[in-house]
């Protein structure tokens, strides 16, 4: 098989399982909608991965006839960004949120799905599919851009006690994230996100010397 077709497979996979774990997440299956879940950095990750599949896909269609049928510079930049955001995703879950969660949630299929299987995906489209020599330095900075947005809107919401949330043993808090929860851990939090901003700051480092190798590029 061709690698073209390979990659027009993969993408058609992309799309479906990316936008699939959204709609569970959102409960559009179960006749209702959960807009609350559009509050989680998870769910807003996903989203902005399955966009950017979406993208991708039309992108391959579009040009499958012609040499550059891969990506282009614009969407390897913003596969890029997807694959930093969504990595951390990954990585904090199952690092940091798991061991607080109950087995039959941690692993059920919505979790496997936005938590591993997506990232996954997003992470190999990056590796293997995008333009090398297309990652800048600016987007370095655009790499911790959707995050500090996050930051910001969630102490917006919590903060001014607009929302609550609901951990998986029922108890309620004014944050999404245990390590951004004031009530929880006071000041420490300032330490927790100080430390995952470095996190992302470091893996878009070497995402992008990854991107850039042999390119010549400074």
């Amino acid at each position: 098989m061709a690698k073209k077709q390979i990659i027009l497979i993969v993408r058609f996979a992309e799309v479906i399982i990316s936008w699939l774990g959204i709609i569970i997440s959102l409960g559009i299956f179960e006749g209702k909608l959960r807009g609350n879940m559009l509050l989680y950095y998870t769910n807003q990750s996903n989203i902005i991965c399955a966009v950017v599949f979406t993208a991708l896909l039309i992108y391959t269609l579009k040009h499958y006839r012609q040499d550059n049928y891969q990506s282009s510079p614009s969407l390897t930049r913003i596969t890029f960004l997807a694959a930093i955001w969504i990595t951390v995703t990954m990585l904090v879950y199952w690092v940091m949120l798991v061991p607080y969660i109950a087995p039959n949630v941690a692993y059920n299929f919505l979790n496997i799905v936005v938590h591993a299987i997506v990232p996954i995906l997003m992470i190999g489209e990056y590796l293997f599919f995008s333009l090398k020599g297309s990652v800048t330095k600016s987007d370095l900075l655009l790499s911790l851009s959707f995050p500090f947005i996050y930051l910001v809107f969630s102490f917006i919401v919590g903060f001014g006690n607009i929302f609550t949330y609901q951990y998986s043993g029922g108890e309620t808090t004014r944050f999404p994230y245990f390590f951004m929860d004031y009530d929880k851990v006071g000041l420490w939090m300032i330490a927790y996100i100080l430390a995952l901003f470095a996190f992302f700051f470091g893996i878009a480092y070497l995402a992008r010397i990854y991107n850039i190798k042999n390119k010549g590029i400074k």
